[in-house]
């Protein structure tokens, strides 16, 4: 679980709870979650240590060092992450944005609240299947999909991306070749589990 954290800057992002009181709604599509996250609330601990401290995923590693800026620096920290997630078949990224854009390069400020995608490439190719959060921009959100799976697709050399569409966010998935099939089973259990609230979509590139 890379968080790819960044400087507090003070924004109303993670602020949104108000499902923890909505437990009827919420709590039966992953009751241990559900329970732990207002766990964490009510006791006031809102940090990626108590998340990690509350064994919600097991096995897990976790790394939580902050994102530099400069470029140099930059490839530093990734070279340590990538040496943390050694022997883990999955690595999440989970940067405040999403992947890399064009308007924000690498070294640019801001560029710490984007994944990179030679950071995505370079992942795959060390044996990862890697999983990515990230924000849906301005366009017609089947279309972006479309576009960003290519994109992540030509960045890996994958043949097929997962993508998990939700109201705001879509999470994209590069499995492995032979890991594949076994994601396919867990989007399945997940679009039953939340019921229309999370749409997976299987795409594969040509």
């Amino acid at each position: 679980m890379a968080w790819l954290l960044t400087p507090d800057d003070l924004s109303d992002d993670g602020r949104k709870l108000g499902y923890l009181d909505a437990p009827r709604e919420w709590r039966h599509r992953d009751p241990t979650l559900f329970d732990g996250l207002q766990r964490l609330i009510a006791e006031d601990a809102r940090s990626v240590i108590a998340v990690a401290d509350m064994g919600i995923l097991p096995g897990a590693k976790f790394y939580t060092e902050i994102v530099p800026v400069g470029v140099t620096e930059r490839s530093q920290h990734f070279a340590m992450l990538l040496h943390h997630a050694s022997g883990q078949e999955l690595v999440f990224f989970d940067p405040d944005n999403g992947l890399e854009i064009p308007s924000c390069p690498p070294g640019r400020q801001g560029s710490d609240k984007y994944l990179l995608w030679r950071e995505l490439a370079e992942t795959y190719q060390a044996g990862h299947s890697v999983l990515v959060y990230q924000h849906f921009p301005r366009e017609a959100r089947r279309a972006f999909v479309d576009r960003i799976t290519r994109r992540i697709a030509e960045a890996t050399g994958a043949c097929e991306v997962f993508a998990f569409q939700t109201s705001h966010v879509v999470f994209l998935l590069v499995p492995q070749r032979q890991e594949a099939e076994y994601y396919a089973e867990r989007a399945q259990a997940i679009e039953n589990q939340w019921e229309g609230l999370v749409v997976p979509l299987r795409v594969a590139v040509s």
